[in-house]
């Protein structure tokens, strides 16, 4: 077990995949807390209550996984895959031991919306939208002069 959060991350995806449930285990701490919406909605604490969560998910959540994105994080790091044909997350925070001490795992938080104030980008290539006393005009109108 590493204590770099991006290879704690590669451990539990790939312990998770190979349906292991004792080196899935090994990377836990004693009183970890997992939150779930993936396949259930559940909080599950503790290494016994999580031996007994893990096999369930096995069979419900799927194991055919390709890795999307690997992220660093305050203290641990998130990784996103595809398995059966869905966008999943594992965020995971890792104690001072390395362990797995909390871990959030399910569909990723939808992107928030952009800001009123946020500087155009490719999003936006065709028009502008300017806010002026709470109403947004379109400036096509401007820019056709």
């Amino acid at each position: 077990m590493s204590c770099d959060p991006m290879a704690a991350a590669i451990d539990w995806l790939d312990a998770y995949r190979s349906r292991d449930l004792d080196t899935l285990m090994s990377l836990f701490g004693d009183e970890a807390i997992l939150e779930c919406t993936c396949c259930v909605s559940e909080t599950v604490v503790g290494k016994e209550p999580l031996r007994a969560f893990w096999p369930e998910r096995f069979k419900d959540c799927g194991a055919s996984i390709e890795v999307h994105d690997l992220v660093p994080e305050s203290d641990g790091a998130s990784i996103s895959y595809i398995a059966r044909d869905e966008l999943l997350m594992a965020t995971l925070k890792l104690a001072p031991d390395g362990k797995i001490a909390f871990m959030r795992w399910g569909r990723p938080p939808m992107p928030s919306e952009k800001p009123l104030d946020a500087p155009i980008d490719e999003e936006f290539p065709f028009f502008v939208l300017e806010r002026i006393d709470g109403i947004f005009e379109t400036c096509l109108a401007r820019l056709a002069r």
